[in-house]
């Protein structure tokens, strides 16, 4: 929710308003002004996905309804929504999805003479027509309007109020303001209520009055920390006008130098310090203070700043000895001064193990194992991997300490040692997290020394202890492979059976690809003909579910979230997501957690926040993965693979010849479409290109690079993407693989490698990659190719070169 900019125009409105406000606020039970926790041990069962071909039968309740005021069945109900009533309020209406498609544009303004037309009969077009008159400081209007409001939302009263607090606050309207912005300062818009109150005693100002908002405020756990350090520095300087000791106000001061460092906030903070008292912040921070600023420093990656905070420390415990030496030396590695990190990790070491901080200990010894691999000290980085697992074989990074151990014996060309450490792990670990790669690892040093018959084995005993899990890239690999052995013993049949299994539960994967490839090798038309029988299915449209269940559902703030998914309005969604406690997912989630991540799924299409939708579907529930894009999964293939900028793409495909699926596949992997990313090596825009390299081809796209920020417009960043691919297209022989790898590490590297193992073919040479950055986006890459190209109808599978 974001506050109007203040107008300077003096029009003010009569007591009237207020009073008529208040009566139908007050009206209200009060149990609907704040947003209960979800009711005590649920009885809630998640759906599972299914994946057969036929969709689930839709009950006769729950089909969709017209989109009118007051409709018959609701698309919430207790824990329960219902994904084909789940729509937008201006469905089916023509004039309304036309006002839909402009309404959070900047364009909005031009749909008013159309709402108020509608509004006589659609609830959607009075509400829209309610927001735009609260814009423009229409107080009547506003005012008028919300009877009816409360009538068709209900759950959304608190909004109400908070958008005619707003107006009265445009048109000058302080008073009028401030009662309203009071009450809704405890419900779910406290957070807004207080900053509005903010605003009007600033307006007035009222230091008292202010002074006690702020006070509020920065105890609220809806406020943001930038938000709260900018308040605190408010609240202190008024704190400091009234000739308040300095006790009182310098711990606002340190809270925001400690929790925002190198913000404005801090460095105001820093200053009011440094002219009222004479000493500065750092000068008076104690030691947990300064670890605190440095570990928010390291986990934004900033490691000068890092180091800065904690050089000339004190007076500390051997505890906080341990956390600043181990956070120095982090950074220190982070900004490859090995030599100086080893140093320091040494010191982190000998310190963390006189203290009972575990995690630290074991987290220090493993790091200065990785400091001195990388240095190519492995000796000594297979002495510290080893004493991690040796010393504290229970905590959960023994395993690891286990498996990067083999790798030193790996690197040193000792095969027999390095696999017998992987054997001891999965002994010892059999369910760790590393348990399944040192299976393979085991399986790998028999692919690599070619022995074949050994790997037949070797692979038969790994499929038993691992479990398919989706996105199914492990899977896919271990039945891939299984069939070359076979393959490459001379059992032409076996190979064609581990092939098609392959295909058949790895879907879509870069295995399943390599895997069509090689059937399509031992019999011209097989790979052809799976495929075409695996696409076969189809279906009308329809999702896998017919619903969606889980306890946040049943919580107000979840309600108010479908109504306004269904109004479009996509930022007031997201406010009550924040009330739910809830962050975008970046990875796996519980799976009791599933049910809700796909119900905001379909919120966010909803709204056209389809790359957010892609993120849910494509990096976290792997819904899709579970069969090929066919029947009723297609549809969940297309959320995780959308095509935002398919008309530039195309253009930019076409244009050098080059494949606009492997185009498009690989700006998803590079940016999830987001065309203005900066990464912190500084790559640009959808297809992270760095400076250097676009400039270099600019004249090759035909495009003028005047600064940096032109990389970030999506038709410029295309085609100097699709230059250098062609480019590479051409340098690697039209091998997918290698010019992917080429896009990724440089083609300088690619040459390099690819010459080291020159003798292998060239998807065992992929299984080979020391670089498990460039090994992963290979597959990345040509896996959402491969999706790219069947969801555009294509009749047939991509050709890979592979031997």
């Amino acid at each position: 929710m974001h506050l109007f900019v203040p107008s300077r125009h003096p029009a003010r409105l009569s007591p009237i308003f207020i009073g008529f406000t208040l009566v139908f606020w007050i009206t209200l039970p009060a149990s609907t002004r704040a947003d209960p926790p979800p009711p005590a041990d649920p009885q809630v069962q998640p759906e599972t996905p299914k994946t057969g071909l036929v969709p689930p039968p839709v009950a006769e309740d729950e089909k969709p309804v017209p989109a009118v005021a007051a409709p018959a069945l609701p698309a919430l109900t207790g824990t329960r929504l219902s994904i084909s009533r789940f729509t937008s309020l201006a469905a089916g209406v023509e004039d309304l999805e036309k006002v839909w498609a402009v309404f959070n544009s900047p364009q909005r303004g031009e749909a008013r003479e159309r709402l108020v037309a509608l509004a006589a009969t659609h609830s959607a077009a009075r509400l829209w027509l309610f927001m735009l008159s609260a814009e423009s400081g229409l107080a009547t209007e506003v005012l008028a309007a919300i009877p009816q409001l409360k009538k068709d939302f209900p759950d959304l009263k608190d909004f109400l109020v908070l958008k005619a607090a707003l107006v009265h606050w445009k048109n000058r309207n302080l008073e009028g303001a401030l009662a309203l912005a009071q009450l809704v300062a405890t419900g779910p818009y406290a957070h807004e209520g207080l900053a509005l109150q903010i605003l009007i005693a600033r307006e007035k100002q009222d230091g008292p009055q202010l002074e006690k908002v702020l006070a509020r405020i920065v105890e609220s756990a809806a406020v943001s920390r930038s938000e709260k350090a900018a308040f605190r520095v408010e609240l202190a300087t008024w704190m400091h006008k009234r000739k308040a000791p300095a006790e009182q106000w310098l711990p606002h001061l340190m809270w925001v130098w400690t929790n925002t460092p190198l913000s404005a906030s801090s460095r105001a903070a820093e200053a009011m310090a440094q002219t009222f008292t004479r000493k500065g912040l750092p000068a008076r921070a104690t030691c947990a203070q300064k670890i605190e600023r440095a570990q928010i420093l390291a986990d934004q990656m900033l490691h000068d700043a890092t180091i800065d905070t904690l050089t000339g420390v004190k007076s500390c415990t051997r505890e906080e000895q341990c956390q600043m030496l181990y956070l120095h030396g982090r950074a220190l590695s982070f900004q490859k001064k090995r030599k100086e990190a080893e140093s320091v990790l040494f010191r982190a070491v000998t310190t963390c193990e006189k203290t009972k901080n575990l995690d630290l200990r074991v987290k220090a010894k493993y790091l200065s194992g990785r400091n001195a691999r990388r240095q190519g000290k492995l000796d000594l980085a297979a002495a510290y991997y080893r004493r991690v697992h040796k010393e504290h074989p229970d905590h959960t990074y023994a395993d690891d300490g286990l498996y990067h151990e083999a790798l030193s014996w790996f690197t040193r060309k000792n095969p027999t040692r390095a696999v017998a450490v992987l054997r001891d792990l999965v002994k010892r670990h059999p369910r760790g997290d590393m348990a399944d790669e040192a299976r393979w690892r085991i399986v790998l040093a028999d692919l690599e020394a070619g022995r074949w018959a050994a790997g037949v084995k070797s692979l038969a005993s790994v499929r038993q202890s691992q479990v398919p899990a989706a996105p199914f890239e492990d899977w896919g690999r271990l039945l891939y492979w299984q069939g070359r052995c076979a393959q490459l013993t001379g059992d032409a049949a076996g190979a064609r059976t581990f092939y098609a299994e392959t295909v058949a539960t790895a879907p879509v994967t870069y295995y399943a690809l390599l895997a069509l490839n090689r059937l399509e090798q031992l019999k011209t038309g097989d790979g052809t003909a799976l495929l075409k029988k695996l696409m076969a299915a189809t279906s009308p449209s329809a999702w896998p579910w017919a619903t969606v269940e889980h306890a946040d559902f049943a919580r107000p703030a979840f309600a108010r979230l479908v109504q306004f998914a269904r109004l479009g309005l996509s930022d007031e969604m997201d406010h009550e997501l924040h009330l739910l406690d809830r962050d975008l997912p970046l990875g796996e989630v519980p799976d009791a957690d599933r049910p809700f991540w796909r119900g905001m799924m379909f919120a966010y299409l909803l709204v056209g926040e389809n790359t957010t939708a892609m993120r849910l579907q494509g990096r976290v529930l792997y819904d899709h993965a579970q069969g090929w894009p066919a029947a009723n999964l297609r549809r969940l293939w297309e959320v995780a693979y959308p095509r935002p900028y398919d008309t530039e793409t195309r253009a930019a495909a076409a244009k050098f010849g080059f494949s606009v699926h492997h185009l498009t596949g690989l700006t998803r992997e590079e940016s999830l479409f987001n065309a203005t990313i900066r990464s912190s090596a500084g790559a640009l825009g959808l297809g992270q290109l760095m400076p250097a390299t676009a400039r270099s081809y600019a004249a090759r796209a035909g495009v003028a690079i005047g600064t940096d920020a032109d990389l970030l417009v999506p038709k410029t960043n295309l085609l100097l993407a699709a230059a250098y691919l062609s480019k590479l297209e051409a340098q690697f022989n039209k091998n997918p693989i290698l010019l992917t790898g080429a896009y990724n590490a440089g083609e300088t590297a690619i040459t390099r490698w690819r010459a080291q193992y020159a003798n292998k073919p060239v998807d065992l040479w992929v299984e080979l990659l020391e670089v498990s950055e460039t090994r992963n986006y290979i597959k990345r890459v040509l896996s959402s190719m491969f999706a790219y190209h069947l969801l555009a109808g294509e009749a047939d599978f991509p050709r890979i070169p592979l031997d």
